[in-house]
């Protein structure tokens, strides 16, 4: 079963890089959509740089910061499971 997450960011780089390498490296199959608010501290970069080849991650860019409840639903409304 395909267990799919949500990761709402905000400024948080090391934060997120970690969340995300702990998540992968879990037993499950797991699909990340991770929903930036318009981060101004490289997360999006770093992201790209490290995951850009990883098919179990959807990168969401928003373009500002649309706090936690509708940045959920970005990925929500894009995705079933």
């Amino acid at each position: 079963m395909l267990l799919h997450t949500v990761i709402v960011s905000f400024n948080a780089r090391e934060l997120v890089l970690r969340c995300i390498n702990s998540l992968l490296e879990c037993d499950q199959d797991v699909h990340l959509h991770i929903s930036d608010n318009g981060s101004t501290d490289g997360t999006l970069e770093a992201i790209d740089g490290r995951y850009a080849a990883c098919e179990n991650i959807t990168l969401y860019k928003n373009n500002e910061n649309l706090g936690f409840a509708k940045a959920c639903n970005v990925p929500l409304s894009n995705t079933s499971g």
